[in-house]
């Protein structure tokens, strides 16, 4: 992905603009200072929004090497670090995306106040595409809090050893949450409780019957890794549109 867009890229030559599928042109980094305020300006947000949308590129990937890799079925420091780490790494994505994403809006803005209308549609195609990206890219980051909002609730729904001496001192139930009473209380009475109505029963299945929390944040990783390829070519789309945006620049 990291070769889709480079921090300040132009087409060798301006050419039409390709289609949603289309390989684009050849890249090459901008080394040119324009003396036009215009252009300065432009090549200024464009870099600072590009940044913003590699930065994540790599984020993304080491997202979804540490899903694959962490440990929450371990020990309870290894379960609290690996969820920390991938919180750290949801909040790293968006607080990017958020950046890029202002950088986008003030390329639009320029797009619109262009009196030259091939500038104009080239620099607005450029910050569409590349602000797809980063939309992308915060849908993970979002998915991402969830999944890490959802093992804190298991952890939560969890009952441990003191827990469950309780329930049993005070109902006659290791688990006083409505499936267990009605299992093993001998009224089978199903109290309200947070974790569910009184007839639903908990919203977290019980532990035994969850998979394990390695297996779903490796699903979460594939789920991630599926999401690249549609990253990749709304940002190899932006890239094809920033040359022409600055065709004529000096």
């Amino acid at each position: 992905m990291l070769h889709a867009l480079v921090l300040a890229a132009i087409a060798a030559s301006p050419s039409p603009s390709p289609d949603a599928t289309a390989t684009p042109a050849a890249l090459r980094v901008i080394v040119t200072v324009h003396s036009s305020t215009a252009c300065a300006e432009i090549v200024s947000h464009a870099n600072a929004a590009i940044a913003s949308a590699l930065a994540n590129d790599t984020s993304l990937a080491a997202t979804i090497k540490a899903l694959q890799a962490v440990e929450l079925d371990g020990n309870v420091i290894q379960h609290r670090n690996g969820l920390d780490d991938l919180g750290n790494y949801a909040k790293k994505i968006n607080l990017e995306a958020l950046a890029g994403d202002a950088e986008i809006k003030r390329l639009r803005k320029l797009a619109s106040d262009s009196t030259d209308p091939q500038r104009k549609k080239e620099l607005t195609a450029f910050a569409n595409w590349l602000g797809g990206a980063m939309w992308r890219q915060r849908k993970v980051a979002r998915d991402l809090n969830g999944f890490v909002a959802t093992m804190d609730f298991y952890d939560m729904s969890t009952l441990d050893d003191s827990e469950k001496n309780m329930d049993i001192a005070l109902f006659g139930s290791p688990d006083q949450r409505p499936v267990s009473i009605a299992e093993t209380s001998p009224t089978g009475i199903r109290a309200r409780n947070v974790f569910g109505g009184t007839d639903g029963g908990p919203v977290a299945p019980p532990r035994e019957q969850r998979p394990t929390y390695d297996s779903m944040a490796k699903a979460a990783g594939a789920d991630f890794t599926l999401r690249l390829p549609a990253i990749a070519n709304d940002e190899s789309m932006a890239a094809s549109h920033v040359g022409q945006a600055l065709a004529g620049c000096q």
